[in-house]
């Protein structure tokens, strides 16, 4: 007689006999999550399912169970964790003990998880591209905490990632980002290729703004070569004052030139009227 443990020869032809196909078989419908140090809720409802469509889920609540359906829950079960969590477990356990060790294990490391995923969810929201900072270097900050994020087994789309994005730019970035909403498809659009369209608006912007001083630069350069400050222009138009009292404005023609009438001008050495 078998002792409790060890496999009868038609329990050890279970799998080749394709009686309960499980997670790693062939033809298993579906994708099956295998069991992590993170993921123990998904898998836990995963794993219910499949033991129910299979009569199975009895050798989970029953206290007493036929040896050879415990057997074959307990064998669905061990093909859908992973090699480091097999290592530790005793296969001579029932199903049922097994099943309370995976929830006893996990349910704290989920609360641990969830606890995580709500700071790393409060860092990715808070982030905000600064004026001066690179396209590049901002990047790799959101890129950083969503992969933490989908480690710990949380789905995060690529169009939420787009989105956050665009919506942290500063407003310099403002056309590209309009653009790029209105046109672009952001809720399919890979978060590299959105980072590659504002790094080159960016370089755009750049480019104009060297044009932009290169074209001031250009003009005072012109302004000196015809002698004058632009902001002298027009300053001098031959209004000009003698040593006396007298004024002559430059600003007739040399056709309505008159000589300026000096009789009322005194001069500064002699003291005499009519000139200086």
């Amino acid at each position: 007689m078998p002792r409790h443990g060890d496999a009868t020869e038609g329990e050890s032809s279970l799998a080749a006999s394709g009686a309960v196909k499980g997670p790693g078989d062939a033809g298993y419908p579906g994708t099956f999550p295998v069991l992590n140090k993170t993921n123990y809720p998904v898998w836990a409802m995963h794993m219910e399912l499949h033991l129910e469509a299979h009569s199975l889920w009895d050798a989970i609540e029953s206290k007493t169970i036929a040896r050879k359906k415990d057997r074959q829950a307990l064998s669905v079960m061990l093909g859908a964790v992973s090699e480091d969590i097999q290592t530790q477990l005793d296969i001579a356990k029932m199903a049922k003990e097994t099943w309370e060790l995976f929830k006893a294990t996990y349910v704290g490391v989920t609360r641990l998880t969830k606890s995580r995923l709500q700071g790393l969810r409060q860092e990715f929201e808070m982030f905000q591209m600064r004026d001066d900072e690179a396209v590049t270097d901002f990047a790799k900050k959101p890129s950083r905490v969503v992969t933490q994020i989908r480690n710990l087994g949380e789905k995060l789309e690529e169009g939420v990632v787009v989105a956050k994005l665009l919506r942290v730019t500063p407003r310099r970035f403002n056309p590209i980002t309009a653009s790029l909403k209105q046109f672009g498809g952001i809720d399919s659009m890979p978060f590299e290729e959105a980072v590659g369209s504002l790094k080159i608006y960016k370089e755009k912007l750049k480019s104009r703004q060297q044009k932009r001083e290169e074209q001031v630069l250009f003009s005072h350069e012109i302004e000196k070569t015809k002698g004058g400050n632009p902001r002298s222009r027009g300053r001098g138009r031959g209004h000009g004052r003698g040593r006396g009292r007298g004024r002559s404005n430059g600003r007739g023609s040399d056709e309505n030139w008159k000589p300026d009438d000096k009789s009322t001008v005194k001069c500064y050495n002699c003291d005499k009227m009519g000139h200086f």
